[in-house]
C-alpha cells in the first residue's frame, strides 16, 4: 500500500469543492479544495507504488520516501487532515486462474507491454499478485525496445528447442525478471495440472527457470509449450488502484486462452468481450 502510515480512510470526507486547511501552512498556501488534495494524493500513490517504507529525509527523517508526500505536507511536515484515498480492494473478486485483460484505452503504452494484454493470474497472496502475459510475442519492434523484448540468446534458444519433443513458442511474459536487471528468468506453460482454469481444465506452469534450466524442463513435455521471458507482479494496493482507474477487467479463463500457439490481438479481443460484454 502506498500510505501504510496514514490514518484510516474517512468515508465522510468533505465534498470535492470544499476549501479546507489540511495542514499547518499559513498564508496563500493554507487552503485547498478537498477534491484537489485527494486527486494529488492519489497520483502520488500511483507514482510511488512499492516505495520503500522508510527513507531518511533531511533533519526531520520523514518516513515513507516519495509516498510520504501523500500523507504529510512537504512544507510544514504536518500530517494532512485527510488520509490518502485507498482504492477498493479487488482481492475478493479475483483468484488464481483468472485472466486480467487490459481495457481499450490509451493509458498503457506499447513500449510498456501492457497495451492490449491478457494476464493469467498464477499466484495471489495477501500482499501481491503474480501472473504472466499470454498475448505478447517476444521480439523488439520500432515501438517495443529493451532487454525484456530482446530475442533470447541463440544458444539458449537452440538448446531448449532441441530438448523439446514438441513445438516451442517464445513469448514476453512481463517486465519482472525480463533481463533488465540480472539474467532473465523464464516460465514454461503447457500441458499439465499446476493451475486450474475457470472452465475446469488445467494447465502446467513451471517458473523461475534460468536459460540453462530450460532443456531439462522441456524434455519430458507432452505437447507444445510457450516459454515466457519474465513475468508480471503487482502489490495489492497498486493493482487495486489500477482497477479503480479503469485499467483492467477480470475474465474467466478457458483452455483455449492458454494454447501455446495463440497470442496477439485476437486473444485480447476475445477475452475483453468475455469480461465486459463489449462495454470496454
Amino acid at each position: 500500500a502506498y500510505a501504510s502510515d496514514a490514518p484510516a480512510r474517512d468515508d465522510d470526507a468533505p465534498p470535492a469543492s470544499t476549501l479546507i486547511a489540511p495542514c499547518g501552512c499559513a498564508g496563500s498556501g493554507k487552503f485547498v479544495h478537498a477534491g484537489c488534495l485527494r486527486r494529488w494524493q492519489r497520483q502520488i500513490g500511483r507514482d510511488n507504488a512499492g516505495a520503500l517504507p522508510s527513507i531518511p529525509r533531511g533533519r526531520n527523517r520523514r518516513e515513507g520516501g516519495g509516498a510520504a508526500r501523500a500523507v504529510s505536507c512537504n512544507v510544514c511536515n504536518q500530517k494532512f487532515a485527510l488520509a490518502p484515498p485507498r482504492a477498493a480492494d479487488v482481492w475478493d473478486d479475483m483468484s488464481v486462474g483468472n485472466l486480467l485483460v487490459a481495457r481499450d484505452h490509451d493509458r498503457f503504452s506499447e513500449k510498456g507491454g501492457f497495451k492490449r494484454s491478457v494476464i493469467l493470474v498464477l499466484e495471489l497472496t495477501k500482499t501481491q499478485a503474480v501472473g504472466v502475459c499470454l498475448s505478447r510475442e517476444l521480439g523488439e519492434t520500432s515501438e517495443r525496445r529493451g532487454p525484456s523484448w530482446a530475442p533470447v540468446d541463440a544458444d539458449v534458444r537452440a538448446a531448449a528447442e532441441r530438448a523439446a519433443p514438441h513445438p516451442v513458442y517464445w513469448r514476453r511474459g512481463g517486465p519482472v525478471g525480463g533481463g533488465r536487471i540480472g539474467a532473465p528468468r523464464f516460465l514454461v506453460v503447457g500441458p499439465g495440472a499446476t493451475v486450474a482454469l475457470d472452465d475446469g481444465t488445467r494447465v502446467g506452469a513451471v517458473g523461475g527457470l534460468r536459460g540453462e534450466d530450460l532443456p531439462e524442463a522441456l524434455d519430458r513435455g507432452r505437447g507444445a509449450v510457450a516459454i515466457y521471458r519474465g513475468y508480471c507482479r503487482w502489490g495489492r494496493q497498486q493493482l487495486a488502484q489500477e482497477f479503480e482507474d479503469g485499467d483492467w477487467a477480470i475474465a474467466p479463463s478457458r483452455a483455449g486462452d492458454v494454447r501455446p500457439e495463440r497470442e496477439g490481438d485476437d486473444l485480447w479481443r476475445d477475452v475483453l468481450q468475455r469480461a465486459t460484454g463489449g462495454a470496454a
